[in-house]
C-alpha cells in the first residue's frame, strides 16, 4: 500500500473508531495554503469544491500540494454525479464529503460511484490516486477501497426525518452535521437554536447503532466540547479563510495598540 493511502486508511480508522479527529474547510484554491495546513497538526482537511471556486485544475494542484506534506484530503464535491465522484477520487484524495444526504439511497449510490469492488466506479490505473500505472490494478483497487473516506452530510429536513434508515446503511465511514444549512431547512434563524439542537439530538439517536460516525462543523474548539458529550467525534473547525482574518484581526489590533501608546 502507497505511502498515501495508508495515511488515509489510519484516518478512516480513527473516524470508524469513533476517536476526535479535527480538521478545517480550505476555500482558497491555493496550493500553498495547503502546503501551510500540512504543518500545524491537523489530521486532515475538506477541499471545499461545492462553496469555493475550485476548478478540475486547482483541486489537481491542492491534493498534489496535500500528498507532498501527508496531510489527508479530502473534498466536498458539488453534487452528488458518478462523474464527479469519479474525477475526485482519481486525482488522490483521500475521500469526499457529499452535501445534502437525505435518504438510504443517497448513500447507496455514493457508495456504488466511489468503490471499485462489486461496485460501479469505473477503473483507471493511469492516474494519480493509482500512482500513474506503478500499482498492480488487483490490489490497487482491493488498497483503494480499504483506504477510502466517505462522509454524507445531513444538512436538511429531510434528512433528519430519514435519519434512521441513513444510519442503517454501510460504505459510508461517517456522516457531518451541518447546522447552518440545517437552520435554513428548518426555518432557525440561528445556527445554534432550539430547532437546529434538537434536529443534532434526533440524529445522534438514530445513529446510536450505526457504523457511521457522526461528525459536525464548529466554529471554535470550544464548541466541540458539547458535542463530544453527545457522541460526535470528528469535526470541521473554521475554515482557512476565517482562521486568516482572525489572525489579521488579531495582529492588526496589536500593532494599532502599539501606535497608540
Amino acid at each position: 500500500m502507497s505511502d498515501y493511502l495508508a495515511i488515509s486508511k489510519a484516518l478512516r480508522n480513527r473516524i470508524e473508531k469513533r476517536e476526535p479527529v479535527v480538521g478545517t474547510f480550505v476555500k482558497t484554491p491555493s496550493p500553498h495554503i495547503v502546503e501551510i495546513l500540512g504543518n500545524v497538526g491537523l489530521d486532515f482537511i475538506v477541499l471545499d469544491a461545492e462553496h469555493a471556486p475550485f476548478d478540475t485544475a486547482s483541486l489537481d494542484m491542492c491534493l498534489l500540494a496535500a500528498r507532498s506534506v501527508s496531510l489527508p484530503a479530502l473534498v466536498r464535491i458539488p453534487n452528488k454525479s458518478h462523474d464527479t465522484i469519479l474525477r475526485v477520487l482519481d486525482m488522490g484524495a483521500s475521500g469526499i464529503v457529499v452535501p445534502h444526504i437525505q435518504t438510504s439511497d443517497d448513500v447507496k449510490s455514493v457508495v456504488d460511484a466511489a468503490q471499485y469492488r462489486g461496485a460501479g466506479r469505473g477503473f483507471s490505473a493511469s492516474q494519480r490516486a493509482a500512482d500513474y500505472g506503478a500499482r498492480e490494478a488487483w490490489y490497487y483497487t482491493a488498497e483503494s477501497d480499504e483506504s477510502l473516506i466517505l462522509i454524507g452530510q445531513i444538512e436538511d429536513a429531510d434528512g433528519v426525518k430519514n435519519a434512521a434508515s441513513i444510519a442503517a446503511e454501510t460504505g459510508m465511514s461517517g456522516i457531518l452535521i451541518g447546522p447552518a444549512d440545517l437552520a435554513n431547512s428548518l426555518g432557525e434563524k440561528q445556527f445554534g437554536g432550539p430547532k437546529v439542537e434538537r434536529a443534532i439530538d434526533d440524529i445522534k439517536t438514530a445513529f446510536e447503532n450505526s457504523k457511521m460516525a457522526l461528525g459536525i462543523f464548529v466554529g471554535t474548539s470550544e464548541g466541540a466540547n458539547t458535542y463530544l458529550e453527545k457522541g460526535i467525534s470528528f469535526f470541521t473547525a473554521s475554515t482557512d479563510q476565517a482562521l486568516l482574518r482572525k489572525a489579521a484581526i488579531e495582529s492588526a489590533d496589536k500593532f494599532r495598540n502599539l501606535s497608540d501608546k
